[in-house]
Formats: C-alpha cells, sequence, structure tokens
C-alpha cells in the first residue's frame, strides 16, 4: 500500500525504535515527523496537525498517556487518531489505554500489522497502487503453505511478518553483542 503522503508523527524515547518505525513509514510515502518525548509531541501535533499519531507509552518528561489525554483533549487535535506503541501494558493499564488511544500495537510491531492498522485510519490517503510487503515470492508462498498458521494469522501474514523480523534483524544486528 502506498499513501498519499500523509504526515506522521512517530514518539518514542528511544532513537533505534524511531528509526524502524520511520523506516517502515517511509516505504509506504508517508511523511514522518518524530520526538523523543511527550512534551516534544504535544508542540509538534499543535504546530503540524499530523494525519496520525504513534506513540510510545513510557517515556521520561511526559509520558504517552498523559501526551495523549492532552491531544484528545485539545480542540486542535481531538481528531488525530494516536496509537499506542508499547511493550508491556499491564491489565490496569488497559483501560486507560483503550480509553486514551484508538489503536494499542505492541513492540516489536511487525510492518503489516502497522500497515493495516494505518489503511483503517488514512483511507481517504491511499493512492491507487499498492504493492506487494517486501519479501513475498511464490517459493515463499509455496513453502509457508505447507506448515500451519498460528492462530488468527493466515499464511500471507505469517510470510510478512518473517520477513519483517528477518529485515528489522539485518538493520540493528550491528548494534547488539550476543555472548
Amino acid at each position: 500500500v502506498m499513501f498519499k503522503g500523509a504526515t506522521v508523527l512517530v514518539v518514542d524515547d528511544i532513537s533505534l525504535n524511531r528509526e524502524l518505525l520511520i523506516d517502515y513509514l517511509e516505504r509506504h510515502n508517508l511523511n514522518v515527523i518524530e520526538a523523543e518525548n511527550g512534551k516534544i509531541a504535544l508542540g509538534m501535533a499543535l504546530g503540524r496537525i499530523p494525519d496520525i499519531i504513534l506513540m510510545d507509552i513510557s517515556m521520561p518528561v511526559m509520558d504517552g498517556m498523559e501526551a495523549a489525554k492532552i491531544i484528545k483533549e485539545h480542540p486542535d487535535t481531538s481528531h488525530i487518531p494516536v496509537f499506542a506503541i508499547s511493550a508491556t501494558a499491564s491489565t490496569q493499564m488497559q483501560s486507560q489505554i483503550d480509553s486514551l488511544f484508538d489503536v494499542y500495537l505492541q513492540k516489536p510491531v511487525g510492518r503489516i500489522e502497522l500497515i493495516k492498522e494505518l489503511v483503517r485510519y488514512l483511507d481517504g490517503a491511499k493512492s491507487e497502487g499498492t504493492s506487494k510487503p517486501a519479501g513475498l515470492s511464490g517459493s515463499g508462498e509455496t513453502m509457508v503453505s505447507h506448515q500451519e498458521a498460528p492462530s488468527g494469522m493466515d499464511r500471507a501474514g505469517l510470510l510478512a511478518k518473517l520477513c519483517d523480523m528477518e529485515s528489522d534483524w539485518l538493520r540493528i544486528r550491528h548494534t547488539m553483542t550476543i555472548n
């Protein structure tokens, strides 16, 4: 799926997380702006009025919950869909997440999962041309078709997730030390 240049604000205190999301988004013709905490995100949301905000929950200075609450209460930004993106969300936090955010995505976020949600909220911003996710080839589909997909995931979705994981690994492996 290629979008018509909608703007996405990516908010995360970890620069590598922002870089991965930006890479995903730019592959689909989305303009990206970024912030490292909720306080900076508020200023950017009010100044730039993005089409979507992807926000981590746990951040210094101002966390994602507080920032999302202010964004949703402000008349200039209340219409902007805000996606929570977090590695962990306790059962206690889930009701707050449900009330403040339009979508909750658990880290690590797969590109296909993210794009499916963006399509739901940026439907008018899609361009006519669509593309298969990188790595979906006939031979790969045949290979996966002989395997059982996990519950709730179709074979094509499973293959796309595996391709995303490989792409992410190739990108970040140099930052890790394995003993």
